[in-house]
């Protein structure tokens, strides 16, 4: 064999080693066998190959290649990346998702799988649907924005508090602040004097408040001596209301109606002037004739007075009295008789 084919043959077989080296130290086994799964992304968010594809925090596998893709008029369409997976016991689904998310604080970037347990499971080279997740400074944004904002409508107000603070702090405005700080201190001794006869006050009248104090626990304490007689006086009352109730108050309430309902059949029927006592308060004639009766018995017992001759044949006895007085009661009975008489035509 010619020393120049031997040659070659090394220098080939460095090459092969070389790659399969870098490769390896990359994290790819070039004589292993490992699943292949594929995700379009429009921004790969700056992920890298090699980058690690993480399950639930646990490393399953590294991106493998990137590709940029051209549509059919030759512009650019989506960025391929392409994964495999090392993790026998990972099987991507029709429903996973390959999200770019920052795996630590320095901004290492990543693919992250969601959602593996939920739809079929997808052959090797399949596509997979890919997502980004907001990067660490669109994050920010989005929390700094609303701060910004209210910082902003803060510096606002407290430009506009500012500005109405130096519109009514003028020179009278600060005369007069002056001038009411200077009466703090009288202030201040007034409310000293005023603590001071409040004292007093409480001081003189703790000793009335003590003698009402007394007096109360006196009452109480006789009200406390007196529970027994309370006692009785209580068990009375329970006596004299038991003794009401089995009287027969019920009847008696009936009787007293009763009688009231009869005393108003009475009373109506002497309204209305039947009976005796009804036609002698209702019977105006009556009345008149009870009157003009009266009368001529009254001239009927004078004229026996004054002639007794009339109707006692004694000759011995003079019962006449003065002829003049006679007369008179005799006219004034006559004119008694003319009212009544007048006044009884007037009523009928």
């Amino acid at each position: 064999m010619k020393k120049e084919f031997k040659i070659g043959i090394i220098v080939v077989v460095t090459i092969l080693a070389a790659y399969w080296g870098i490769n390896f130290l990359k994290g790819f086994d070039m004589f292993s066998k490992e699943a292949v799964y594929h995700a379009k992304y429009a921004n790969i968010q700056g992920i890298e190959v090699s980058n690690p594809v993480i399950y639930k925090g646990l490393k399953v596998g590294q991106i493998s290649s990137i590709t940029l893709t051209l549509d059919s008029a030759g512009a650019i369409g989506f960025i391929d990346v392409a994964f495999v997976l090392s993790n026998k016991n990972v099987f991507i689904t029709d429903s996973t998702v390959a999200r770019i998310i920052s795996s630590d604080l320095l901004g290492s970037r990543a693919i992250s799988l969601e959602r593996l347990d939920m739809g079929k499971t997808v052959a090797a080279g399949a596509y997979i649907i890919g997502a980004v997740e907001k990067d660490l400074q669109t994050q920010i944004n989005e929390q700094i924005l609303p701060l910004k904002r209210s910082a902003e409508t803060l510096i606002e107000s407290v430009e506009q508090l500012v500005g109405s603070f130096k519109a009514v702090m003028n020179e009278d405005t600060k005369n007069n602040l002056i001038q009411a700080f200077a009466t703090i201190p009288n202030t201040i001794k007034n409310l000293e004097q005023a603590t001071m006869t409040i004292d007093t006050t409480i001081k003189v009248s703790s000793d009335k408040f003590k003698g009402i104090l007394s007096n109360i626990y006196a009452i109480t304490a006789n009200i406390k001596e007196s529970n027994g007689k309370i006692a009785s006086i209580i068990s009375n009352l329970d006596l004299i209301t038991d003794s009401i109730a089995k009287s027969n108050i019920t009847e008696t309430i009936l009787l007293v109606n009763k009688t009231m309902l009869k005393t108003n059949d009475i009373m109506a029927k002497i309204n209305s002037g039947q009976g005796t006592i009804g036609k002698l308060i209702n019977d105006d004639q009556l009345y008149q004739e009870l009157i003009m009766t009266n009368a001529r018995l009254s001239l009927l017992i004078m004229d026996i007075q004054e002639n007794p001759q009339r109707y006692i044949n004694l000759s011995l006895i003079d019962f006449r009295k003065n002829k003049s007085d006679f007369v008179a009661d005799t006219a004034n009975i006559q004119q008694l008789l003319r009212q009544d008489s007048t006044s009884y035509k007037k009523k009928n």
